[in-house]
């Protein structure tokens, strides 16, 4: 399923679940018991943090090659749209009644406001994202092909295949290049003139008539009895669970092998090298707003003059 088919999710729960949380608000009001602004806007802050505690331990220990069901997505956004429904439609009713009327538009853009700052800066987050790198590239002692040929061989038949990789090889191959002193021509980035396989594991394809290509795993290699894995190339890695390896084959002969790392970045000195480690700092950062709020709230009541 194509990722963008996912934006389709919050919009869709947003109009199924907001006459619920109107009726909700009306049902509680009845009996005396709605909490107020405030308070509604803290259980829709800990109901996010809750949405980003569902992500993160789905992909906890997750590999860089790894999938997880959709529906852990799905009961993220969930959550994320139960919390929204708590604090947009609340929030902008807040700002509608406490400002004065003749800064009730320019109150109601200031609000909107937040939304652009939140926005610029979960772009600037989204920075943090661990993304797979080029650690390594080995290349067997019998083989006559270089290191950066066998980068060449492997980016232009990974280019456009869907393969998590894909991007990490491809930008080695660019850096190679700009080493080289030579040009980086995307323009000459095409598929393989055939393409088989394009899994996550395994690519196979020829980039022209007598060069076909192999990417792939140790296990998928014994797929292709014909060719011979140097062992002793990649057993340094063998153990290491932080990294991956891809062995690379040219024309039914093993030349080398890729090892891939997730990249790492820190915030405040917390290391960013996993998905878990990015969605704990939105969970730490929606939880910690919660509670300040909740400990607040008493005294933003005050401050509203009896406004609900």
């Amino acid at each position: 399923m194509p990722a963008s088919f996912f934006q389709s999710i919050n919009p869709i729960f947003i109009v199924a679940f907001a006459p619920l949380f109107s009726v909700l608000w009306s049902a509680l009001s009845r009996r005396g018991k709605e909490p107020s602004s405030p308070m509604k806007m803290v259980w829709g802050l800990a109901i996010l943090a809750l949405g980003y505690v569902l992500i993160a331990f789905s992909v906890k220990g997750m590999g860089m090659e790894d999938k997880i069901s959709m529906f852990f997505l799905i009961g993220m956004y969930f959550l994320h749209t139960c919390g929204e429904l708590a604090i947009s439609p609340v929030g902008l009713s807040v700002v509608n009644k406490l400002s004065p009327k003749r800064f009730a538009s320019m109150m109601m853009a200031v609000f909107f406001l937040s939304s652009v700052v939140g926005n610029f800066t979960a772009g600037l987050f989204s920075g943090l994202i661990p993304q797979p790198q080029v650690k390594e590239i080995l290349v067997d002692a019998n083989s006559s092909i270089s290191k950066s040929e066998l980068l060449e061989k492997t980016a232009f038949l990974l280019n456009k295949s869907e393969n998590p990789m894909e991007s990490a090889v491809i930008s080695a191959y660019e850096d190679d290049l700009d080493k080289a002193g030579k040009k980086f021509d995307r323009e000459k980035m095409v598929n393989a003139d055939t393409l088989y396989n394009p899994e996550a594991t395994i690519v196979r394809g020829d980039l022209d008539e007598k060069n076909e290509v192999i990417f792939s795993d140790r296990n998928n290699f014994t797929k292709f009895k014909d060719i011979k894995i140097n062992n002793d190339l990649t057993k340094k890695y063998t153990s290491n669970k932080d990294v991956i390896v891809r062995n690379v084959s040219l024309n039914n002969e093993h030349v080398g092998a890729i090892v891939f790392e997730n990249s790492e970045n820190s915030l405040f000195g917390f290391k960013i090298n996993t998905l878990y480690a990015f969605f704990i700092i939105f969970i730490i950062m929606s939880g910690a707003t919660s509670l300040l709020l909740f400990v607040l709230h008493k005294r933003v009541e005050k401050l509203m003059n009896g406004i609900r």
